[in-house]
């Protein structure tokens, strides 16, 4: 029998993990932080992997907007983890955070498998463009900088 302990040595990275051996994976705070749809496309695909027929993937994702204004994005995500071979459990909205469960779908069952692309992971950060690095302008004052430089003096060295 595969042992996970030994995917998991000290010291080491972890660099490939079995499939269909986890019932839960969790994903709190992480998935709004990848720079592009497609990272978070990629990092639903192999949660999907992982689970177990029947698994959970728990999505908690940050947002400070009223409920209608992100309502549009929250869909989009539903319809594209679904369409890996999920079906969503449970969603709750609250204050500040999406908190949402899927359960992996058993071969055995049918579920919403259409073609979903990464596309449909998207933030609204994604559609921001990029400002020119020339048109920075530094908002922090000398006495900011000191402050900022003597709190990370207290932190410990690596």
């Amino acid at each position: 029998m595969l042992h996970l302990e030994s995917f998991l040595k000290e010291g080491q990275q972890v660099k490939i993990l079995p499939s269909e051996r986890f019932h839960v994976v969790v994903f709190s705070l992480l998935l709004s932080y990848f720079p592009s749809a497609v990272q978070r496309w990629e990092c639903c695909r192999k949660a999907h992997q992982l689970l177990r027929p029947n698994g959970l993937l728990l999505i908690i994702t940050p947002d400070s907007s009223t409920r209608i204004r992100n309502a549009a994005m929250m869909k989009s995500w539903k319809t594209g983890i679904e369409s890996l071979g999920f079906v969503r459990w449970k969603y709750e909205k609250h204050t500040h955070l999406h908190c949402m469960a899927f359960r992996k779908v058993a071969p055995c069952h049918s579920c919403n498998r259409s073609n979903g692309d990464a596309e449909m992971m998207y933030i609204p950060q994604d559609f921001q463009e990029e400002e020119d690095d020339d048109s920075f302008v530094g908002w922090r004052s000398e006495e900011d900088d000191s402050v900022i430089m003597e709190c990370f003096s207290e932190l410990p060295d690596l």
